[in-house]
């Protein structure tokens, strides 16, 4: 179904129209999806150069076209597809089928444009407690 657009032009009472076609919104939504997957990898190799440069080239794109979709089925903006996309590079892309994202996934009484800032904020308090009971681990083991 085609969307219509109403604009005023300027200097007079009339309003003038355009036309959205489906193709086209398709389009959008493609070139859309396309940039958002750009901005991904260029964040992924800056903020985690180690882990990006450790997937092959195919497994960089499948992870991030992946990722972006995810995120849009979830809800998600731009800005949390790469939340989405850090999580899955650095807990894995099945992540979201562990049982503490899916509580966080399937949590109601979270907005779902919420939801992937507090994925991120759970993972992040786990690797601190993941790196601290490593850390006295080592410092057992030395002693």
């Amino acid at each position: 179904m085609p969307i219509l657009i109403l604009v005023p032009t300027t200097g007079n009472d009339r309003m003038s129209f355009f036309v959205i076609r489906q193709a086209q919104m398709a389009e959008f939504e493609r070139l859309a999806r396309v940039a958002t997957v750009r901005r991904a990898a260029v964040h992924l190799e800056r903020h985690f150069p180690k882990e990006w440069g450790r997937l092959p080239y195919a497994g960089r794109h499948a992870l991030l076209d992946h990722c972006v979709g995810t995120a849009a089925r979830l809800g998600a903006g731009k800005h949390d597809a790469l939340r989405f996309a850090t999580l899955a590079l650095l807990h894995g892309e099945d992540f979201t089928t562990r049982e503490w994202v899916l509580d966080v996934l399937d949590d109601a009484a979270i907005a779902p444009a919420d939801r992937l800032a507090h994925l991120h904020a759970e993972a992040l308090r786990r690797a601190a407690k993941q790196a601290a009971s490593a850390g006295a681990r080592e410092a057992f083991e030395r002693d």
